[in-house]
């Protein structure tokens, strides 16, 4: 299995929680972007990834994308949408879309540029892409909230913990071994990204993996599942 994977790109407030003071007031601030598209940078780092999408994946290379998977975050979707304009949703080559919970940004206290928007809002803005499995999750969200109504118990937003964020990027390799398609396309977030390429997976050279992710950046990467 061939993966391509691509970290989001820049977006206005992706440093508005640099300070920890902030926080309190980007919870209660509702001029603060609850998620936002790419900033204008971003578009420009995108179309430089399509450059780099021709010539990597093409029938040459036979790398042909058969599946790409994004972030429910508007701004991972645009990315993908922007990379592979010619694998678009509903395009002649019929390249299937999912999107994948856990391909989120790692929870950072309730970031509102975090927060991720309704099934029925994104497919409305994204149709072709197969919001299923975040609809599910959604449900099960809200399944929750009415129990905790119920017993007067509230989850306040937290900091995700790393062994948490590991195992989003573990299920997520999972789900990938499940897949019949050789060739897909992951777009998501600098932080899992290297969860993914630096725990998930056995990569090599190792220390390679650890790298963090850049934004605008792609990495093709040969994923082989062994027999246990």
């Amino acid at each position: 299995m061939h993966i391509c994977v691509t970290a989001r790109l820049s977006i206005t407030f992706s440093r508005l929680n640099s300070r920890f003071n902030l926080r309190e007031e980007m919870l209660h601030n509702e001029d603060y972007p609850r998620d936002p598209i790419l900033a204008k940078r971003g578009f420009g780092q995108a179309l430089h990834i399509a450059h780099k999408v021709a010539d990597c994946c093409n029938r040459e290379t036979k790398l042909m994308p058969e599946l790409v998977v994004v972030s429910p975050l508007k701004r991972a979707t645009i990315t993908a949408l922007l990379s592979f304009p010619q694998n678009s949703p509903l395009s002649v080559r019929s390249t299937n879309w999912i999107c994948h919970p856990a391909l989120t940004e790692t929870n950072r206290g309730g970031n509102p540029a975090d927060t991720i928007s309704s099934v029925e809002e994104l497919s409305s803005i994204f149709p072709g892409i197969d919001y299923t499995l975040l609809f599910e999750e959604q449900q099960a969200s809200l399944e929750k909230q009415i129990c905790e109504r119920e017993t007067n118990y509230v989850t306040l937003p937290s900091w995700e913990k790393k062994m948490d964020l590991l195992a989003r990027a573990d299920s997520f390799l999972d789900w990938l071994k499940s897949r019949e398609e050789r060739v897909i396309v992951v777009a998501g977030h600098s932080t899992w990204l290297q969860a993914f390429c630096g725990f998930s997976v056995n990569y090599e050279p190792r220390e390679y993996g650890w790298q963090p992710f850049q934004k605008g950046e792609m990495r093709c990467l040969a994923i082989n599942f062994q027999k246990k």
